[in-house]
C-alpha cells in the first residue's frame, strides 16, 4: 500500500527475505527498492500512453536525499 516516503520513513525501512518496493502515495512513479542485503535506492517509473511502463532511473539514497530537498524530485 503506498505511503508518504518521508525521511523517518525511509529510515525505518528494513529488509525482508526479498527485495521489494515501497510506493510513494503522493508523487506517481516514485519508489524506494529495498533489498535484503539493506541496501536502499531510489526508482521512477513512466508509462506514456501506448506503451509499457519503463524504469527512468535508479539511484542510490544518501544521507544527503532527505529532507533537504536535494533528492529526486
Amino acid at each position: 500500500m503506498p505511503t508518504k516516503l518521508t525521511d523517518a520513513k525511509v529510515k525505518a525501512l528494513r529488509p525482508r527475505a526479498c527485495a521489494y518496493f515501497e510506493w510513494d502515495s503522493q508523487a506517481a512513479g516514485l519508489a524506494l527498492k529495498v533489498t535484503p542485503q539493506q541496501r536502499k535506492s531510489w526508482a521512477v517509473q513512466l508509462k506514456f500512453p501506448g506503451s509499457k511502463v519503463i524504469e527512468a532511473h535508479r539511484r542510490p539514497v544518501a544521507d544527503d536525499d532527505l529532507g533537504r530537498g536535494t533528492g529526486i524530485v
